[in-house]
């Protein structure tokens, strides 16, 4: 394990970052790789030790759709490596528990650990063993306020991975909600093409740069994927299309989750397998050098 030698100790760090305009780019455009020394480091979290740094992340206790819950318990850091891990569960209304971590405490914006707009984000993950499965690992974001009838520049989830859509035969699919979770939930997602390499069972870099006019996915350094997000999702039934990114600080999300439709049915898996794990081998977020200002 790489360890940076940089440390942020500062609990929520926003800043407003001016970006030339970039014309949008669809998933199979040119690749282009990420050129980190032109970065500043920000948030770093390399999982040494035994123990989970509580100054930087939430251990949630909540139940996730109709089949799963969050429990501490499947947290830990062992090897150099977080462990969020899933197993079945003899409770009679639920299917797994999973482990999950996030850099904000109890959704509430003044308990933020780790807080940034725009920049580049990414960790070093190993994906669980059976990506068919009912659960799946998720790198993730949640930018701004992703209420009820608030549209994309105001507050949007950002999924960089979801792993059953890396299984056979599925597209890498760079994911965005926004409009609230009820009838205005509205969505996007971006096909950036099968990465048959990422189902090798070892250990890839995941992750994305958010600036003032694009989001942009990478896997293992290299963009697989790009989007203005303007005008995507549904303008129907109240709900409306996407009007650009998020323009307000977001908080990051590494968890496990489960529910009877990612797996190879429509129903919950007569093979499901008693315990898988997701490892994650570091968490970095990053600002460019030039151009930062504070924001307040």
């Amino acid at each position: 394990m790489r360890t940076l030698l940089f440390s942020l100790g500062i609990p929520l760090f926003s800043v407003a970052v001016a970006v030339e305009p970039t014309p949008f780019v669809a998933a199979g455009g040119a690749p282009k790789d990420i050129d980190l020394s032109t970065y500043t480091l920000t948030f770093q979290d390399e999982f040494e030790g035994t123990t989970l740094d509580t100054s930087k992340w939430d251990t949630p206790t909540q139940e996730r759709w109709k089949g799963c819950r969050w429990t501490p318990s499947l947290v830990s850091v062992q090897n150099g490596h977080l462990r969020l891990g899933v197993q079945l569960t003899d409770h009679p209304q639920l299917r797994y528990d999973c482990g999950a971590v996030r850099t904000r405490r109890n959704y509430d914006v003044n308990q933020t650990m780790f807080g940034q707009k725009f920049g580049y984000f990414e960790a070093r993950c190993k994906l669980p063993r059976r990506i068919d499965a009912d659960y799946f690992a998720d790198f993730w974001m949640m930018a701004g306020n992703v209420g009820e009838g608030n549209n994309t520049r105001a507050g949007n989830e950002i999924d960089v991975f979801e792993s059953f859509e890396l299984a056979e035969g599925h597209q890498y699919s760079f994911n965005f909600h926004w409009g609230g979770y009820q009838k205005t939930h509205n969505t996007y997602g971006l096909k950036c093409g099968d990465q048959p390499h990422l189902r090798d069972g070892q250990f890839h870099v995941y992750g994305f740069l958010w600036t003032t006019n694009f989001y942009a996915v990478y896997v293992d350094g290299v963009e697989i994927g790009r989007t203005d997000m303007i005008g995507l999702g549904s303008d129907k039934d109240g709900k409306m299309k996407s009007n650009g990114p998020c323009q307000e600080p977001g908080y990051l999300k590494l968890t496990v989750e489960a529910s009877d439709w990612p797996g190879k049915s429509s129903g919950w898996e007569p093979d499901a397998p008693k315990e898988d794990e997701f490892l994650i081998d570091w968490v970095r977020a990053y600002l460019p050098k030039t151009s930062l200002t504070p924001s307040h």
